[in-house]
């Protein structure tokens, strides 16, 4: 039902009313909820600015991972920001549109990776933490056996709130990728063809 409201929004619909084709695919897709203060999470295909915005401006709460600069996100800032904790270490920014009203806070936190995240609901306070069963080599000696040890991340609650359903949006991308057959593999056993 989803990949054919993408397909027939992107062929029927212009995209001239200065929103971003995520933002207007996002709009189309969520618009029956409006008026439901319902949380929307969109993976950074969906996440900008103009969808938090938007949706909010439609009765809808936004929570997204951004993964590549988007208009009016401090990415900079947010990129230079120091996390001397590492893992389980966060910083935002809040800022409100004078218009709307609507409070945005964009934020990064660390994992295994800085992850950055647009949200117009929750907060950086402190969710329920992850915790994970990992190898890792205590020993420093020569040939040291790895130990498994159990590692701790703090999260924040909205982080908590987006990989609540953060894994149906994966296993959905999954999906969709191998029934698509994109990516065709060849074996060859020289590079020269």
């Amino acid at each position: 039902m989803i990949t054919q409201s993408l397909f027939l929004y992107s062929f029927h619909r212009p995209d001239d009313n200065g929103y971003n084709h995520g933002c207007n695919v996002l709009h189309e897709l969520v618009e029956p909820w409006a008026n439901t203060g319902r949380i929307v999470v969109g993976d950074s295909y969906f996440a900008s600015v103009q969808a938090a915005l938007r949706l909010f401006l439609i009765g809808l709460r936004f929570i997204g991972v951004i993964k590549t600069a988007t208009t009016g996100y401090p990415m900079v800032y947010l990129g230079r920001v120091q996390l001397p904790n590492g893992k389980g270490d966060r910083h935002g920014v809040v800022t409100i549109d004078e218009t709307t009203g609507c409070q945005l806070l964009a934020f990064v936190w660390s994992d295994r990776d800085r992850r950055y995240f647009i949200s117009t609901c929750s907060s950086l306070a402190s969710g329920e933490a992850i915790e994970r069963t990992r190898w890792k080599q205590i020993d420093s000696t020569p040939n040291a056996a790895p130990e498994r040890r159990l590692l701790t991340v703090t999260q924040p609650k909205a982080c908590e709130t987006y990989y609540s359903a953060c894994s149906m949006i994966d296993r959905h991308n999954r999906s969709r990728q191998s029934s698509l057959m994109i990516e065709k593999k060849v074996k060859v056993s020289t590079f020269d063809k």
